[in-house]
């Protein structure tokens, strides 16, 4: 034990890939016919991650979980302002649609809150948490250590939200860069605060919100539609309307995030970061 636990610790890279490896099976394997179904896994898929964080960065993250909640929620509020907006909006159209609101909606809100929280938390503890501190770790001493963990953590992040989509067609190719590099600049934003406080929980708890804000459509719908049917669309109107609407996302999501990195991002010290993380 003591052998393979020194192993891991020279190379946590390692223990980064395999995390990811089972993200992303997680993501493209797990069940998905229920809201339910989607918690619990995305709720199992938080227990490993939490496990393989152990291994890389011992207590040193975990215990800074609850630190500095406000200043990650309050630094990040417009994501929530962004996503409340449309969120609303869509829900407005919707309700008008139905004609009210369907039976069982509480309780399906509730699933729906619970399903977002730990798939948020998941996604931090992965595509941040873990793989930014293996790389710190592996590459302290690499003069851009911070700029490869912001490429590779943000990429990996983006590129898992089209994980399934056939890709087939230039026009799913063009929705699924836009989708990516979207989903990439707000990870880049998660890793800013996670940088500056370290504290994972705070960041899945902005993300959560983000997400949940943006789907209240989902309160109208049995079953979840999620994944990559919903970011990358096969049907030519859909398609043409992902393309229209992703680059105003990028754009909105690049200034908010450029606001954080002003605001947060320079007062970081990356020096006294690649001593002590």
């Amino acid at each position: 034990m003591t052998t393979s636990e020194g192993f891991f610790k020279r190379y946590p890279i390692i223990i980064a890939v395999i995390a990811v490896i089972v993200a992303l099976t997680g993501i493209a394997r797990a069940p998905r016919d229920s809201y339910f179904s989607v918690l619990v896994a995305r709720a199992v898929l938080c227990g490993f991650m939490l496990f393989f964080l152990w291994l890389v960065s011992g207590k040193k993250t975990l215990s800074q979980i609850n630190h500095q909640n406000g200043y990650v929620i309050k630094s990040g509020i417009g994501f929530w302002i962004f996503s409340l907006i449309l969120g609303l909006l869509g829900f407005s159209m919707q309700l008008k649609t139905a004609g009210g609101l369907p039976e069982g909606w509480l309780s399906r809100t509730v699933l729906i809150f619970f399903m977002f929280l730990f798939a948020c938390l998941f996604e931090e503890l992965c595509f941040r948490a873990i793989l930014n501190d293996a790389i710190v770790y592996q590459f302290r001493n690499a003069k851009h250590v911070f700029l490869m963990s912001a490429v590779i953590s943000s990429l990996i992040f983006g590129a898992s939200h089209c994980l399934g989509s056939s890709l087939t067609s230039g026009l799913e190719w063009m929705q699924a860069v836009m989708k990516t590099l979207e989903c990439a600049i707000f990870g880049f934003a998660m890793l800013i605060l996670y940088w500056k406080t370290r504290n994972i929980l705070a960041c899945g708890i902005l993300h959560a919100g983000f997400d949940l804000f943006t789907s209240l459509v989902l309160i109208f719908q049995s079953t979840p539609e999620l994944g990559a049917g919903t970011y990358v669309r096969a049907d030519k109107a859909g398609s043409m309307v992902n393309i229209i609407v992703y680059p105003v996302f990028i754009f909105i999501v690049a200034v908010i995030t450029w606001r954080i990195w002003k605001k947060v991002g320079k007062t970081i010290d990356f020096e006294e970061m690649r001593k002590n993380w």
